[in-house]
């Protein structure tokens, strides 16, 4: 059985239930499980733009038997979406809480303090929210985080050296001392991670040969080495008074585009 989540928005899949939560090489979001293994021993997780629940119920399943007092929670802000989580996607409510806002609305106004958030918002499809996207909102996010302060953000970008990726990464090192990107499942996925900490993937390393995770731990570097301030120099600091995130990324779409041709 597989089960698709399609916006309106040019067709766009936002959400996928494969049969028994089958680990797919094509989802770049089955990397985002190993994100909690890069806390000390994790218990509140965060995913903001949860859609029907793909990443909430993947670490429930694959996760929470690692660290069973995991508590997973997700901002979604369509209510809609919501309401398809449990009917056609087998969301229960012992797997996460969802909760429907604005993320940053939600992130400006909670006082939950989590380990790991994840941000996966994207609107008209292809669209990283402005607001989302700067050093105010990054701001935010590190007060809502405990002493382990790992987040982790979803980009899609053409090549790793694109104006909308190193602008992304230089605005979340001005909150985030260690930032990292790292290349992901998926044609044009990469994952930022952010931490006031370096990180190291002593946890990852111990996932069993036999785990699910295991596939996916394979793909994961040896070592995280934090980028370096020369290596996105290229990039603009975004900020509440200047974030051009869908100019970025339709410049980005254009010149793919007249490349290819």
């Amino acid at each position: 059985m597989l089960r698709l989540l399609v916006y309106n928005e040019g067709g766009g899949v936002q959400s996928i239930r494969r049969a028994d939560d089958a680990l797919s090489h094509d989802d770049y979001y089955n990397n985002y499980l190993l994100v909690p293994f890069l806390s000390d021993s994790p218990k509140e997780v965060l995913i903001l733009g949860s859609a029907r629940g793909t990443t909430p119920r993947l670490l429930a399943k694959y996760v929470k038997p690692f660290y069973p007092n995991l508590n997973i929670s997700g901002v979604e802000l369509d209510p809609d979406v919501i309401k398809l989580s449990s009917r056609f996607f087998d969301l229960q409510p012992k797997d996460a809480k969802i909760i429907n806002q604005d993320a940053r609305m939600f992130m400006n106004n909670t006082n939950q303090r989590y380990d790991t958030v994840i941000i996966d918002c994207y609107s008209q499809q292809i669209y990283i929210p402005f607001h989302l996207s700067t050093v105010e909102f990054f701001n935010t996010v590190r007060e809502r985080l405990t002493k382990n302060r790992v987040v982790a953000m979803n980009v899609n970008a053409t090549t790793p050296d694109s104006r909308l990726l190193t602008s992304l990464t230089k605005t979340l090192q001005q909150v985030f001392p260690y930032t990292y990107s790292v290349k992901v499942r998926g044609q044009y996925n990469y994952m930022l991670l952010g931490a006031i900490h370096p990180l190291d993937t002593e946890q990852i390393k111990e996932i069993d040969v036999t785990n699910p995770l295991a596939e996916i731990k394979k793909e994961c570097p040896e070592n995280l080495e934090a980028l370096l301030p020369h290596q996105i120099q290229k990039g603009d600091i975004l900020t509440d008074n200047h974030a051009p995130t869908e100019w970025l990324t339709d410049s980005m779409i254009f010149w793919e585009a007249n490349n290819r041709n």
